[in-house]
């Protein structure tokens, strides 16, 4: 299986937003070196686990074959979706709560779960990585200061 790391952005700088930019950034090797894709994407209402999830969701799009994914994000809860097999007691819950009521985000918990099923994924929580200086510089030319 090959491996592939998803780097993830955004541009919020609370908990909540009105509306919230992110970029992921892709990246593999490959025979000729390093390859990298890039994709933006727009949130409205966002959280920073709405917009994290959202973003992951948006690049695992881009996935066709079997892959092993590590994510690094800023939110805990969808770091520990993967690590701590969180994702699937959701899924297995029909993503509701312990107290059957609707899981936050389960809209695209539903979906990512079902772009993630054919992969393994862990995820790696930190606030800065190889492309943040990269990522804030362009979430804010493209969509000007938060």
């Amino acid at each position: 299986m090959k491996h592939v790391d998803i780097f993830i952005t955004h541009n919020m700088t609370g908990m909540k937003a009105e509306r919230a930019a992110y970029v992921y950034v892709i990246s593999a090797g490959t025979s000729k070196g390093e390859a990298t894709y890039t994709g933006f994407g727009v949130q409205q209402d966002a959280t920073v686990n709405r917009i994290n999830l959202a973003a992951l969701k948006s690049a695992l799009e881009h996935f066709h074959s079997p892959a092993e994914i590590t994510v690094y994000t800023d939110s805990s809860t969808v770091a520990g979706a993967f690590n701590r097999g969180n994702l699937k007691t959701w899924e297995n819950n029909g993503f509701q709560t312990a107290k059957n009521k609707p899981l936050a985000n389960a809209d695209l918990w539903r979906e990512t779960a079902d772009l993630a099923g054919r992969h393994l994924v862990n995820a790696v929580l930190t606030r800065r990585h190889q492309y943040t200086d990269w990522a804030e510089k362009e979430l804010e030319r493209k969509y000007g200061k938060p």
